[in-house]
């Protein structure tokens, strides 16, 4: 059983006969102690944190200048936050780790990124935020290349893109945008993924939501207006210039000579552009003569490219530049943060 804790000063009566040591951050030599939701309590150390944040470093000596704080625990200075607990255990997880390229932990997931993201945006903890942000981007998709690497957007499953697309606007990191929002907007919802598109939709912010209705009829759009010079689908028909020098002639011009199933082809190149433009630069063309299948992987590059620049386009985003106006925000975190420091 833990000591008792004793409990000075204008600390919520319901919480002193029920605070808990956090499990991990809780260190005895430690000079500060915070109070986070619900009823956790981390016993810090002043000078880690100042030196790190410039609002706590600023919290700490107005402090100084008034004098002693008005709640004590074990007769330490005691500050309630009005923050989780969990959040803060992931923030700490990073300042206390060596840091040490590539930077800790360093395997972190997606839920403990988003809790550091929150508290050292919050808090102005400048290069733990750095860290958080450049797992992000180490972790989540953000370029053509990175989208080739994995076509189907696998770590996007379920409500996670509607997340990163909070996340991305709140804490301006633009760069995610366009593919989370094209995650979204290619699902392939079954007539049984009501609730699941329902759980999605209701995750995003308004204006993306109205971006993904939008996106979607521009994305087939612009996916229509490529399958029709696709020869593969039978839409156009195209013969191979190669003088004949063997029994069988190339097979451009005949739909069915590359796909079973044209029509099936055709539907998901409607659906998920990109993602077929991909996949299909990696078959054989199994009939075709090596010219006009390089002319094929050729043209489908180009395609890919041409596509994935037009995505900011689709989805109405602003230019970077423009994005980086909502850095005035930032000043508005370090107001918030200091009305829930009012308690030394």
């Amino acid at each position: 059983m833990e000591p008792q804790l004793t409990v000075k000063g204008e600390v919520d009566p319901i919480v002193n006969d029920s605070l808990v040591r956090h499990e991990k951050h809780y260190y005895e030599d430690g000079n500060i102690i915070f109070i986070a939701k619900p009823k956790t309590i981390f016993r810090l150390y002043r000078g880690l944190l100042a030196r790190h944040s410039e609002v706590m470093a600023g919290m700490f000596r107005v402090a100084s200048d008034q004098g002693t704080s008005q709640t004590t625990i074990d007769d330490v200075p005691a500050v309630k936050l009005d923050d989780e607990a969990e959040d803060w255990s992931h923030l700490l997880d990073f300042l206390l780790t060596p840091n040490v390229p590539p930077y800790p932990p360093p395997s972190p997931d997606f839920e403990s990124l988003i809790s550091v993201l929150k508290i050292s945006s919050k808090y102005m903890f400048d290069t733990i935020r750095d860290s958080a942000v450049w797992h992000l981007r180490a972790t989540l998709p953000k370029t053509l290349e990175d989208f080739i690497e994995n076509p189907g957007l696998t770590m996007y499953f379920d409500t996670k893109a509607a997340q990163v697309v909070s996340v991305a606007r709140e804490y301006d990191l633009p760069e995610f945008l366009p593919l989370a929002l094209y995650a979204i907007t290619t699902y392939a919802w079954r007539p049984t993924d009501v609730e699941a598109a329902q759980r999605v939709y209701c995750a995003l912010p308004p204006d993306d939501l109205a971006r993904t209705v939008v996106g979607r009829t521009r994305i087939h759009f612009e996916a229509l207006k490529l399958a029709y010079k696709m020869h593969e689908h039978g839409l156009t028909n195209y013969t191979c210039a190669q003088p004949i020098t063997h029994s069988r002639t190339c097979a451009k011009g005949r739909p069915e000579a590359l796909w079973l199933k044209p029509e099936e082809a055709l539907d998901e190149f409607l659906r998920n552009p990109l993602r077929q433009l991909v996949i299909r630069d990696s078959c054989e063309f199994h009939g075709l003569c090596k010219p006009c299948a390089e002319a094929i992987r050729a043209r489908m590059a180009s395609d890919l490219q041409a596509l994935y620049d037009k995505l900011p386009e689709i989805f109405q985003l602003p230019s970077y530049d423009q994005s980086q106006a909502s850095d005035d925000q930032s000043v508005g975190c370090s107001e918030d943060s200091q009305e829930t420091l009012t308690n030394f």
